[in-house]
């Protein structure tokens, strides 16, 4: 413009330099061709020097921040002064032109290229550009540069650029090592940018006071103690897949979300890709175009976006001693969505064993995008080790007489992988199942010390099967099974042979399933095989791309036809006959037998006294329900006949 004009270099090395004889070129002739620097110059570590380039003749540089340019590559220089008079201000293009800094030897140092197609406010007559990281490459001010925030520029200064968390010593953020240079510590005006896939994140245990803080997807940010500033949270959503997230800040409305996020468009109403979970009626209500609501903080949303990329969320820190409370719905099937309301990670395993307001299952349901087509819910339990990220939403069980639950300031933590963390080393097979259509899901069973092959408490997880699921696998318990579908089931960590798992799908007819497995830590020599008694045939699923692929010609929702074994022999169906054989009482008047493929089985029940109260002949596909006439409370014996052979087994009636 009609001020003047300067450039500045800096020594970003971790030693003094002695640049004597040095040049700087301009190849556009902007800079009058070649300036050399004198003998005797030497830029010492973090030192800047200023060349001035164009004056508009007043005697000082930079009006608005006086400063003395340390070299002068102008005519008409008063004498014995570094302050041109010149009235000549056009010597930097206002449009392209090109720097090259080089050492005695002809070799480049640096290189700079600006042009009219950045797009700045710097370009013509705008600002002043400066680096944001001096360390970084800065060939061209299209990357690594920016708009001074000062009229004039900062020479000489660390600019004015934000301050960004490079973490390179420690959590802590008064440490000027942990910040990028030049800039370093934030003041209270200051701008900053915390960067992702870092060996250290910040922790503030004193009050704190920025203008403004952005978090980039991945990282995170520990507040114990006051902090003051905007805060923007983002989270990457790498595919158009719906997710379960929730607000890590305070404050955030629907007004803010519309206008910093692109949501997917819905087909009527002028809904979007962003809504709440409403526990009354179990299912999501949908935000519209028009919708001003105030997020919940500690509750989960459902969203997908109209392209893939960042989802953003800004207002304040949660940095309340107590934490964030949540009364829990007890309407419908109990389930509640939740998520994480810090930027941070927290443990759920902390929360899955204390909070007395879950349900005794003790598990949270996280939405899997990444399962099959179209995603998946998959539970977890408090023995997998895990932690939830920063945004994470997830489903939890609220007890039947509800209560609060916390999320507390002090479960909170940094994390170098960004993803759940799976520790467990106990044997495990993770059973999948995929179609056709490209849907996929599994189920695990866990074999575990302090497991029953009944009902266990924070280690067995029920199958979220809440808006309608339609397909799905699971397991049935082995011993007084309550009729519930299990995703994840903890078995006793011996007696492999003897333990015949009942599992069941829900899938569409009319379509091929196929069933393969993931193994963990199984004993040697340990085989798993997949049963079905309905083809008559057991197929081996645990050896390198090995599976088991079968039609279905009806739809199924139900255990009885498919088995998993766990043996060290070969395995044929003559050596199983009536293993996995499950009878139970669905209530007081039915009794369910599943595992049982026959056209002439019959039934027998006694009670303790031996006296014969139920005779009766079925015919079965996998699963049969079998009236009871009136008996009364207590234990009975029931024996099973088909043409392959004779079961017993015990049932209580309640």
């Amino acid at each position: 413009g009609t001020d003047d004009e300067w450039i500045e270099i800096y020594n970003a090395d971790d030693e003094n330099v002695d640049i004597s004889n040095w040049t700087i070129n301009n190849s556009t002739s902007g800079f009058n061709g070649i300036f050399t620097f004198p003998e005797g110059t030497t830029i010492e570590i973090g030192e800047y020097l200023t060349i001035a380039i164009g004056s508009d003749g007043d005697g000082t540089f930079n009006n608005d921040n006086p400063f003395t340019p340390d070299f002068n590559n102008l005519e008409g220089n008063v004498a014995n002064s570094n302050v041109a008079t010149t009235l000549d201000t056009s010597n930097l293009r206002n449009s392209t032109s090109t720097f090259t800094f080089k050492n005695t030897i002809d070799e480049i140092v640096d290189i700079v290229d600006y042009n009219d197609d950045d797009g700045f406010s710097t370009d013509g007559n705008g600002d002043t550009f400066e680096i944001i990281d001096a360390n970084a490459d800065n060939s061209t001010t299209s990357n690594n540069w920016q708009v001074s925030g000062i009229d004039g520029g900062s020479p000489k200064g660390a600019g004015s650029g934000p301050s960004v968390w490079i973490g390179a010593v420690s959590n802590d953020w008064t440490t000027s090592g942990n910040w990028r240079s030049p800039i370093g510590v934030p003041s209270t005006t200051s701008d900053v940018v915390i960067e992702d896939d870092l060996s250290n994140y910040p922790t503030i245990s004193n009050s704190i006071t920025v203008n403004t803080i952005l978090i980039k997807s991945g990282a995170t940010f520990i507040a114990n103690s006051n902090f003051t500033g905007t805060v923007t949270y983002e989270r990457n959503l790498s595919t158009t897949n719906w997710y379960m997230v929730s607000s890590p800040v305070s404050g955030e409305d629907m007004t803010s979300m519309k206008a910093n996020n692109d949501f997917a468009l819905g087909t009527g109403g002028g809904r979007i890709g962003f809504a709440p979970y409403n526990s009354n009626s179990e299912s999501w209500d949908y935000y519209t175009n028009s919708s001003t609501d105030a997020l919940i903080d500690g509750k989960a949303y459902t969203t997908k976006l109209s392209e893939a990329g960042n989802i953003s969320f800004s207002g304040t820190l949660n940095t309340d001693n107590s934490g964030i409370d949540i009364t829990l719905s007890t309407e419908g099937s109990r389930f509640n969505a939740l998520g994480n309301p810090y930027t941070s990670y927290i443990n759920s395993t902390t929360f899955l064993n204390s909070e007395s307001s879950i349900s005794d299952t003790q598990n949270l349901w996280l939405w899997n995008q990444a399962l099959g087509a179209n995603g998946a819910y998959e539970v977890l339990d408090a023995t997998d080790g895990f932690v939830i990220a920063p945004a994470q939403g997830f489903f939890v069980k609220a007890n039947v007489s509800g209560g609060t639950f916390n999320f507390d300031e002090s479960n909170q933590s940094h994390n170098n992988s960004d993803t759940f963390q799976k520790t467990s080393s106990n044997p495990v097979i993770k059973l999948w199942v995929d179609n056709e259509d490209g849907l996929r899901n599994y189920s695990r069973i866990k074999y575990s010390e302090n497991a029953t092959k009944s009902f266990d408490v924070s280690i067995d997880g029920e199958l979220y099967e809440g808006q309608g699921t339609s397909f799905a696998i699971y397991s049935h318990l082995l011993e007084n099974n309550n009729g519930k579908n299990y995703q994840v089931q903890s078995l006793p960590n011996q007696d492999f042979e003897k333990m015949v798992v009942p599992i069941g799908i829900i899938a569409e007819g009319n379509k091929e399933v196929t069933f393969s497995s993931e193994i963990t830590n199984l004993p040697t020599g340990l085989k798993v095989f997949i049963e079905d008694r309905e083809q008559n045939t057991i197929t081996r699923i645990d050896e390198e791309n090995s599976n088991y692929t079968v039609f279905l010609d009806e739809d199924l929702d139900g255990v009885g036809r498919f088995y998993l074994h766990t043996t060290s022999a070969a395995l044929s169906t003559d050596d199983v006959i009536l293993e996995g054989i499950n009878i139970y009482a669905t209530n007081k008047n039915t009794l369910r037998v599943s595992g049982v493929n026959s056209s002439d089985a019959s039934i027998k029940i006694f009670n303790i006294l031996g006296k014969k109260v139920l005779e009766n002949s079925f015919t079965s596909r996998g699963v049969a329900d079998i009236n009871l006439p009136n008996l009364t409370t207590g234990v009975y014996i029931v024996q099973l006949a088909t043409e392959k052979g004779k079961a017993t087994k015990k049932i209580i009636l309640e």
